[in-house]
């Protein structure tokens, strides 16, 4: 209780006049002192955050309004486009129509038939006013076949000659060509639209009529129905160098004609002193006598353009401006005038419940004191309230705090007396404890912080042979307890009183006084809460010399025969493995001698095993006897040893070969009333000539050639050659084939998968199906080391059955997230022709609820030409079930082109011999593109593989390519399609 009288000593608590609670005192001056309300502090807050809420989404509103209405001025300026184009059209075509009926007039065609110019001149003024002022022509000519001016009607004077402008050379040439109407837009002088029609007369052209009109009706229309203003510009040959001139001497070009001049042309005036013609093309806005105004560059359609010509449209858009504005202005006032309703409100809502809260604060102080029931006579509980709240929740916690404290109170007397007597039990077991480490047959020792021998139990004294005084005196590192056998085992075990580890486990020898040795296993400990000059580090020590003999001689066996003391197979394959990376390294050259002792098996039959055994012995002696230090022995077998010797080359291990079998010769078996003669087949293999890549092709290669000089007759030898791996080649093709068979039927087969990216966008949602195969040691196979086979063998057919309905069992099992996925699966060339094939994938379909539409079938380039027919109709009955098909290693044949045309597959993979090296080979970017370009004229896709580097990446991005595959993009993984990853990478 002296815990709680301090707290009300130093709580001193006072009533409050109001709530009639106690409130510490110095919280009642701090609050007197500078006191704001969390209130307050919200509703500033959040009137902070609505006016910058509102301010910024004004600015969105406004810049979004602004954004749709220059969107409006596109379409619209796309309008006026259309209409200026749909008006020149109408014009052309009107004075095509007038140039046409002016040599069938009657009275004109008299006179074009006799050639008389005199008399046509004459019948041509007759009607010129006419066709001034009804059909608006502002001049004629009649042309001879050349071109030249004959006769000459209207406003065009001979110094405004468009003769050798090209575009009226070219027209002329077209109608002459044709014998038909021909019309332009000549700007050559001015700007006027031209007509021409040639003259037949009997047959043949005499020559032409030529009519022209102004643009200035075509103006006029347009600024009528569009209402908006129009000007037409024309180039100069040469700007001028007044600046007054502000058309020639900025943009280098006349007005021709302009609606509303007066207003028009000096807005034009002046956004052309500030702005080049060529920005006019994506608008430019200007701002006169208050007034926005936005000019913008009309396109004339290919049919009505002509060279030196441009179309200006001018319009108002200030009223437009002001609205957008105005809509902005009155959304920001309507955003701050509902955010500022909603403080009001939120301001009346939150005062009762921090009313509440302010009551529940000035209670937990009654907690610090003591005054547990008086707390809770202050917290009001709403219990009968359908909704609590936060405050509710804290209330609540501290009435159920105040009473666990009093309960907490009340336990503390009941625990002091049972720490009393858990304290006498602690005793008890200390004395049990002290009893038993006496008895215990372990070394137990402890020690003080400088690493001195405090105390050492009976056991260790024993052991050691040494009294307790003599032990005292030393410190256990180096003591005959522990003989250290590293120089930094000192410095480790003190290093346990100052790091965060807590144990050290080594093994030592300990000297018994009269010399033996012994080992001991040792685990140190850092004894914690110890005084200075106490026991702080416990040493346990464990007998274990007997073990280490035994694993000593388990060791031995492990690795040796135990009837010779050679190595044993699995240790001499080791070593081998050992001999042949030194080889490697160093250049040297062995060899490797594979013993069969002949006529073995007769000495077990008739002399029993235990001579056998004994001859066994004595050819290890002569073996040692003959073979150099450095050389390795061991027996693989009954009567088979392997010897492995370095820096050893053909003709010394033929000579060790027979000075084996010379020795092997004078050996006689004791006992033995028959002299034996004993010798052995001898097979060699060298290395590294042959190339064996390994310990096991070296065996087997000598094997081998044991074998041969069986063949050849005993007591004798053989040197293995290359031509000389049919049997193996054999038995590795019948060992390949049954790990395919055995793999498919456990399961042992995995999908692997590589990303596809689509490379526009860096998406990834396409995936190609790799295969390996999971050996029985745990090794991955790769299919380059069995497909072969099993195309020879007939089956991959049941390959790709697998594959095929593996892929669609982890497809259906995709998550949702991964639900837009596809996967390509490579088929192989005998499954083309493969009849059940198609309907065994429908039933793979069906059975798993994969969509066909997600999935992507391959097959080479090389197989699909193989039969084209048969191909052909292969990949529309794989299409007809909903997939897709792709044409992999594309390039890699000498029919690609001709075969794309007609194979109705949807992708094309080129072949990644053209994309390894495609930046530094100039032939394979050639093909590349050509590739790229024909399958996209023929509708198909491209996916480019082995891409390994950015270079290549981006080169492929240029030339078109669709999709990307290869180590850059993604290394296959059998996890792409966890559901805890996503299928996209960057």
């Amino acid at each position: 209780m002296s815990v709680k009288r301090d707290v009300e000593d130093r709580a001193g608590g006072i009533t409050g006049p109001e709530s009639g609670l106690q409130v510490w005192p110095h919280v009642r001056t701090r609050r007197s002192q500078r006191f704001l309300s969390l209130r307050w502090k919200l509703l500033f807050s959040l009137l902070l955050l609505t006016l910058t809420l509102s301010t910024l989404s004004a600015q969105f509103f406004h810049r979004y309004l602004l954004n749709r209405y220059d969107e409006s001025r596109r379409v619209k300026l796309a309008s006026y486009s259309h209409q200026v184009n749909g008006l020149v059209r109408q014009q052309r075509q009107y004075l095509e129509q007038v140039a046409v009926s002016l040599p069938v007039l009657s009275r004109i065609r008299r006179p074009l038939a006799k050639h008389d110019l005199d008399a046509l001149r004459d019948r041509f003024d007759e009607f010129w006013p006419a066709f001034q002022l009804d059909m608006g022509l502002e001049d004629a000519r009649y042309l001879d076949v050349d071109g030249h001016d004959v006769l000459r009607w209207g406003s065009v004077s001979r110094n405004e000659d468009t003769a050798d402008s090209p575009a009226w050379i070219e027209a002329l040439r077209k109608s002459l060509k044709q014998e038909s109407a021909v019309s332009l837009i000549n700007c050559a002088s001015s700007c006027r639209i031209q007509a021409l029609v040639p003259v037949l007369v009997g047959g043949r052209v005499v020559g032409l009529f030529a009519v022209g009109m102004s643009l200035a009706d075509t103006v006029l229309t347009f600024h009528n129905t569009a209402a908006a203003d129009i000007a037409v510009l024309a180039d100069v040959s040469q700007p001028s160098s007044d600046p007054a001139d502000v058309f020639r001497a900025n943009w280098g070009v006349r007005v021709e004609a302009a609606s509303n001049a007066a207003n028009s042309l000096p807005v034009l005036k002046r956004i052309a002193a500030h702005a080049p013609l060529d920005d006019l093309i994506n608008g430019q806005r200007i701002e006169v006598n208050g007034r926005t105004y936005e000019a913008a560059r009309l396109h004339l359609a290919p049919d009505n353009q002509s060279k030196g010509i441009h179309l200006v449209v001018l319009e108002d858009i200030s009223t437009e401006l002001a609205v957008a504005t105005e809509t902005a202005r009155r959304a920001l006032l309507m955003t701050l005038a509902a955010g500022l309703l909603s403080l009001a409100l939120l301001y009346f809502l939150l005062g009762h419940s921090l009313k509440r809260l302010l009551q529940t604060v000035g209670a937990i102080p009654l907690l610090g004191q003591g005054a547990f029931a008086q707390l809770r006579q202050s917290v009001k509980l709403r219990r009968n309230r359908g909704f609590h709240d936060e405050i509710d929740v804290l209330n609540h916690t501290a009435f159920s705090l105040s009473q666990r404290l009093e309960a907490l109170e009340k336990d503390v007397d009941e625990r002091t007396r049972s720490l009393h007597e858990a304290l006498r039990q602690i005793c008890q077991e200390r004395a049990f404890a002290s009893s038993l480490l006496e008895h215990a047959e372990v070394i137990i020792v402890t020690c003080d912080r400088a690493g001195r021998i405090l105390t050492v139990n009976r056991y260790g004294k024993a052991l050691a042979g040494y009294d307790e005084e003599t032990l005292l005196s030393m410190t256990l590192i180096g003591s005959p307890l522990l003989q250290p056998d590293h120089d930094d085992l000192q410095f480790r075990y003190l290093n346990l009183l100052d790091t965060h580890q807590k144990h050290l486990r080594h093994e030592a020898a300990l000297v018994c006084s009269d010399g033996q040795q012994r080992e001991i296993s040792w685990i140190h400990t850092r004894l914690e809460g110890q005084e200075k000059g106490e026991s702080a580090l416990l040493s346990v020590g464990l007998d274990i010399t007997e073990r280490k003999r035994n694993e000593a001689k388990m060791a031995f066996l492990a690795d040796h025969d135990p009837l010779t003391g050679c190595f044993n197979r699995r240790r001499f394959h080791l070593e081998l493995e050992r001999m042949l990376d030194t080889a490697t390294r160093y250049g040297l050259r062995g060899a490797l001698l594979y013993l069969d002792l002949d006529r073995f098996k007769y000495v077990n039959d008739t002399s029993g095993h235990q001579a056998g055994d004994n001859l066994l012995l004595l050819v290890t002696d002569e073996l040692r006897k003959v073979l150099r230090a450095s050389d390795l022995i061991g027996r693989l077998g009954g009567d088979e040893f392997a010897i492995a010797m370095l820096d050893a080359d053909e003709g010394g291990a033929i000579a060790t070969a027979e000075r084996i079998n010379q020795r092997l010769a004078g050996i006689a078996l004791p006992g033995e009333d028959i002299n034996r003669r004993v010798s052995a087949s001898i097979g060699i293999a060298l290395f590294p000539d042959i190339g064996a890549s390994s310990g096991n092709d070296l065996l087997v290669n000598a094997d081998l050639a044991m074998y041969q000089a069986k063949d050849n007759g005993r007591v004798g030898w053989h040197v293995f050659s290359p031509q000389e791996r049919a049997k193996e080649r054999l038995r590795e093709w019948m060992t390949w084939e049954e790990q395919i068979k055995r793999g498919m039927a456990e399961d042992r087969f995995e999908l692997f998968f590589q990303p596809v990216m689509r490379i526009s966008d860096s998406d990834v949602s396409r995936y190609e199906v790799l295969l390996r195969l999971r050996m029985e040691d745990g090794r991955l196979a790769s299919p380059g080391q069995f497909l072969e086979i099993a195309e020879r063998s007939g089956l991959i057919r049941d390959l790709d059955r697998w594959v095929v309905r593996a892929a669609l069992q982890r497809l259906a099992r995709l998550a949702p997230e991964h639900a837009h996925v596809s996967l390509s699966v490579n088929l192989s060339a005998l499954s083309i022709a493969d009849g059940k094939l198609l309907d065994d994938f429908a039933t793979f379909f069906s059975d798993t609820g994969a969509d066909p539409r997600q999935v992507v079938f391959e097959i080479t380039e090389t197989a699909a030409v193989a039969d084209f027919s048969q191909a052909r109709q292969f990949v529309n009955e794989i299409k007809a079930l909903g997939s897709s098909f792709a044409l992999d290693d594309f390039g890699s044949g000498f029919a690609s082109f001709y075969y794309l045309k007609q194979f109705p597959v949807d992708f094309v993979k080129i072949d990644g011999a053209f994309i390894r090296n495609l930046p530094d080979s100039v032939d394979d970017q050639i093909f590349v593109r050509a590739m790229v370009d024909i399958a996209r004229a023929y509708g198909k896709q491209t996916v480019a593989e082995f891409v390994e580097n950015d270079a290549i990446l981006q080169m492929l991005e240029e030339y078109g390519v669709d999709y990307a595959q290869g180590y850059h993009i993604g290394m296959p993984s059998a996890t792409w399609l966890n559901s805890d990853e996503s299928p996209a990478i960057n």
